[in-house]
């Protein structure tokens, strides 16, 4: 009791450290007006208000050469204008996507080194390296905080690896378990974002996201 007493602090501290580098960074690049530097997180936050926000609103609004999963997330947060002009609305999926895919690193590892005799005493020096390889990524953490969907895509797959650590979902024997039916639902949401391309190519262009920004918001108000 001890043991999990002292592991569930440790994923709470993990949590928390996450949630104050998003918002953090979240708040600076808000205060620099960088949110919308991509012209994918304009049309982003654009395709999602017209869902509810255009002359022909609807579920019909979604799509083009985005998958509809974060659209649909986003929608909530986008209803104030305020929250939709300057991107934030778009940034809250992104941001909790980002302090989740954090945990979900640190108990994978965690729970993959304790796993085995001769790596468990490394466990919890591993499980924070690796928690801050990932949350730490410069990438990461600018695109936490807005519109893209980079930070939805990476947490999704992180989870969908949860079943499989504990050994609960071993394919093919394990297919029609609850366990291995929670990993699919959560590999299909991961398949419904869009893709790593821009954190593999690396950060943000301001001039190309500033114009492109200036066209989409135009787009969107004609």
């Amino acid at each position: 009791m001890k043991t999990a007493a002292v592991r569930d602090r440790s994923a709470a501290r993990v949590a928390g450290i996450a949630v104050l580098v998003s918002l953090f960074s979240f708040l600076y690049y808000l205060q620099q007006s960088d949110l919308l530097l991509y012209g994918d997180a304009v049309a982003h936050i654009n395709i999602a208000r017209r869902v509810f926000d255009s002359q022909t609103p609807g579920l019909l609004q979604l799509g083009t050469v985005w998958l509809p999963l974060p659209h649909l997330l986003m929608i909530p947060f986008i209803f104030p204008d305020a929250m939709w002009r300057s991107g934030a609305g778009g940034s809250m999926p992104s941001m909790i996507a980002y302090v989740l895919g954090v945990v979900g690193i640190f108990r994978l590892v965690r729970g993959m080194l304790e796993a085995d005799v001769r790596t468990k005493p490394a466990a919890g020096v591993g499980a924070w390296a690796a928690t801050f390889a990932y949350g730490a990524n410069p990438n990461l953490i600018y695109m936490q905080a807005t519109a893209m969907t980079e930070s939805v895509y990476l947490a999704l797959f992180v989870w969908a690896v949860e079943p499989a650590r504990k050994r609960r979902c071993r394919w093919p024997a394990d297919a029609g378990g609850a366990h291995c039916a929670r990993a699919l639902r959560l590999l299909s949401c991961g398949r419904r974002t869009n893709s790593l391309r821009r954190m593999v190519s690396g950060g943000s262009d301001g001039s190309d996201g500033r114009r492109n920004r200036a066209a989409a918001m135009a787009e969107a108000h004609s």
